[in-house]
């Protein structure tokens, strides 16, 4: 029950403040911002709700079942803490645009374009420190057809993909203090590093170990 106490009363939280806010929240509320800060995108405001807070619901029911239906199951039982730390960071960083959200819909002076970020790149070094941890799975991690096919691939690109993943979270962190037009290049550039370098280091590393 430990493990679940997290992402429960996560999910009871931000129900709480969309209730407690929502006579004070406008027509449409914002969902989606631009690179450069501005809304670009709005909803009625019970969709918003619905919406942020059914995300969280189905965080956590995903965290909860995928272990359950991965071919690799049994794997899980060697990282339970390492899932259940980065499950539970992956909550908080929805539970804080859920809340974020509310703030910005009732004019509180939040900018959500310098909190997501960071939050992002709080979750991206977690995850890197944890990602040596994680055992060979089809759900969590980096998964390639060669890193799923091979123990030492997995281990050795998520060895480098943790290294990625904490020096592109501390990019992150300060990425929205930067000028705009920097900062936006610098994102999308962070991204791109570090989904692509790892799948072709695990293909490289695949055909220089196995050899076809």
């Amino acid at each position: 029950m430990k493990k679940h106490l997290f992402p429960i009363v996560s999910i009871i939280i931000s129900i709480a403040v969309w209730l407690f806010a929502y006579k004070h929240l406008p027509a449409e509320m914002p969902v989606h911002w631009g690179v450069n800060g501005e809304v670009d995108r709005y909803a009625p405001t019970f969709s918003a709700f619905l919406l942020l807070n059914g995300i969280l619901i189905a965080v956590y029911a995903m965290l909860l079942y995928l272990p359950r239906i991965d071919p690799k199951k049994d794997n899980y039982r060697k990282f339970t803490r390492p899932y259940s730390i980065i499950g539970n960071v992956l909550i908080a960083l929805f539970l804080a645009i859920s809340i974020v959200t509310v703030l910005s819909g009732i004019g509180a002076p939040v900018s959500i374009n310098r909190v997501v970020p960071v939050a992002v790149g709080i979750l991206f070094i977690i995850l890197g420190n944890y990602m040596q941890t994680i055992k060979p799975n089809w759900f969590i991690g980096i998964k390639t057809p060669w890193t799923i096919s091979n123990d030492e691939v997995w281990r050795k690109t998520h060895r480098l993909g943790g290294r990625l993943l904490i020096g592109g979270g501390l990019l992150f962190i300060i990425e929205p203090f930067l000028p705009r037009n920097i900062s936006a290049v610098l994102s999308i550039g962070l991204i791109v590093v570090i989904v692509v370098v790892p799948m072709v280091y695990s293909y490289i590393l695949h055909k220089r170990i196995v050899g076809h």
